[in-house]
């Protein structure tokens, strides 16, 4: 019996209906599973650094890196992951801004190790998270009696200063305040250390780390209502409010430029 070409067109489209289904039940799955991956890494022993390290080794993003290395885990071959670990150690290192330390653990480090400067504490705790040993680091600070409060010094100060003077806003240093779990001074003058030591290329990294649990909102942006008026119209957006949330988004994204560039004068 011929079919007719409507019949044709009916099995086609059910055909691509069901093709198109499964194709999302299989993204679906596969998110489920690199969700489960990174998850398993997170609640394992390896650090950010040692995500990099393999990162670095493999010439893959850091994401993928501690993805890859909650697979080797969950499939039950986690014990290959310290052999990568000891090839990437020969060729990469981390650096202080790839440990979850503050410049108040630098500090207290220092004065427990008998370094001169916090900055010589850095440079140890970045040398004994490249060679997997954050767990002395960690012992450390438990050993170290809490910083007496005190003014901010010279070198704070500098760093203030440095922060200040570079293309960071408030809001990049509540997101790293938020990462770390410190206050946003606290991480303003981290920002500005990394800068003044020459670790500034690492601040990014750190940020976009910072950008996957933790958000800025309006209030952080530095923007007055007027401002936000102003954008409403250029942007086409029927009320002041979207636009507020459309600026906190650009800002937590480090776009912080579009906004500043929008509300320029013409």
């Amino acid at each position: 019996m011929a079919v007719s070409r409507r019949t044709l067109r009916r099995i086609a489209a059910a055909l691509m209906l069901s093709s198109s289904l499964t194709f999302a039940s299989v993204a679906l799955t596969g998110r489920a599973a690199a969700a489960n991956e990174l998850e398993t890494f997170f609640s394992s022993a390896y650090t950010y650094c040692d995500a990099k390290l393999v990162a670095s080794l493999w010439s893959i993003p850091i994401d993928e890196a501690k993805a890859t290395i909650g697979r080797k885990i969950l499939n039950g071959i986690g014990d290959a992951v310290p052999v990568i670990l000891q090839e990437a150690r020969l060729a990469y290192a981390c650096e202080w801004a790839d440990t979850p330390h503050t410049y108040s653990d630098a500090e207290k480090l220092a004065a427990l190790w008998g370094l001169p400067d916090p900055y010589d504490a850095k440079l140890k705790v970045a040398k004994l998270y490249t060679q997997g040993r954050s767990a002395e680091v960690v012992a450390a600070l438990g050993q170290a009696m809490p910083a007496l409060s005190q003014p901010a010094g010279a070198g704070e100060a500098a760093a203030f200063t440095a922060f200040a003077d570079s293309p960071y806003t408030y809001c990049d240093a509540k997101l790293v305040a938020g990462l770390w779990s410190i206050s946003i001074e606290q991480a303003k003058v981290e920002i500005g250390q990394k800068i003044i030591n020459g670790y500034g290329e690492n601040v990014p990294g750190l940020l976009a780390a910072a950008r996957e649990s933790n958000a800025c909102g309006w209030e952080d942006t530095g923007h007055s209502y007027e401002d936000a008026v102003t954008l409403a119209g250029i942007w086409g957006l029927k009320d002041p409010y979207d636009a507020k949330l459309k600026v906190a988004q650009y800002y937590t994204n480090g776009e912080s430029a579009i906004v500043l560039a929008a509300l320029a004068p013409r």
